[in-house]
């Protein structure tokens, strides 16, 4: 009997979103994944601008609001030269995450008199979580993202 698309293995994710992803949709234990209200609006905002189809964007949102971790992030200020990024900043100094992980890393300056979270890298907190490490500021353990 032949096999239908349907009954094949999907292809591996091939970028470490994805991987990442889908690590944690297979195993919620795997990090904690921190939100806020305004993190959802933005995270709706970039699935747009790339053209997720809606359905696939509103599963996603809806997964994240059922297995992450809500944080009731209250604005703390502005920190980032991407005025965007400062709900993210502020879920995390509020949710005491680890980490934030970006691919856009000098969005996420130093604050003056706080302890901010490690920056991480998607190549670079997958290369922790699979045990291998790479070069500091570039990895990760189990975290709050």
């Amino acid at each position: 009997m032949a096999h239908g698309p349907f009954r094949q293995q999907p292809p591996l994710p091939t970028t470490p979103e994805l991987q990442l992803l889908l690590g944690w949709i297979d195993d919620e234990t795997l990090f904690d994944w921190l939100y806020s209200l305004p993190i959802l609006d933005e995270y709706r905002t970039i699935l747009r601008r790339l053209k997720v189809p809606a359905h696939a964007a509103g599963r996603f949102v809806n997964l994240l609001r059922q297995a992450g971790m809500a944080v009731e992030a209250r604005d703390l200020g502005l920190f980032s030269p991407d005025p965007d990024d400062d709900p993210f900043y502020h879920c995390a100094l509020v949710g005491h995450a680890d980490a934030i992980v970006t691919d856009n890393i000098a969005d996420f300056p130093p604050i003056p008199s706080r302890k901010r979270p490690e920056m991480l890298t998607p190549v670079a907190i997958v290369a922790r979580l699979q045990g291998t490490q790479t070069p500091r500021g570039r990895g990760h353990e189990r975290r709050r993202r």
